[in-house]
């Protein structure tokens, strides 16, 4: 069975793509698009383990190469609080759609989580 609004949220990362194309990056869009195909086609079959362990190394390593990024390019204090404080919020939405599993309140955490690593994305592009 697929989640199609999970995969409707994970195309949420094709903005940091755009943006990130449109602000002159390469590395970064370029990670946001192999996130982006690897979440899509991971939660068309989420019963895949293969395609669910390719869809969390890919995302993995996509979370470090842009915390990575932000710690070198977020200089200002406010921006750099605002990138806790989203870590935070995205710690927090994966952990409880993994708690929540398999309660109906699970998709919308996930959801979110999508929706707050897209925000992240953004600020690390923006600042670099």
């Amino acid at each position: 069975m697929a989640y199609y609004s999970l995969v409707a949220s994970s195309t949420l990362f094709l903005g940091p793509v755009v943006y990130g194309f449109y602000r002159g990056h390469r590395m970064l869009p370029f990670v946001s698009l192999i996130t982006t195909a690897s979440s899509v086609v991971y939660w068309l079959d989420p019963t895949s383990k293969e395609k669910k362990g390719l869809d969390l190394l890919v995302s993995r390593t996509s979370g470090i190469i842009y915390v990575v990024y932000g710690w070198r390019n977020i200089v200002s204090p406010s921006i750099r609080m605002y990138g806790y404080v989203n870590i935070i919020g995205m710690l927090t939405s994966y952990e409880m759609s993994c708690l929540l599993h398999p309660s109906p309140y699970w998709v919308p955490c996930h959801m979110i989580f999508h929706y707050i690593t897209t925000v992240a994305k953004l600020m690390v592009i923006h600042s670099c």
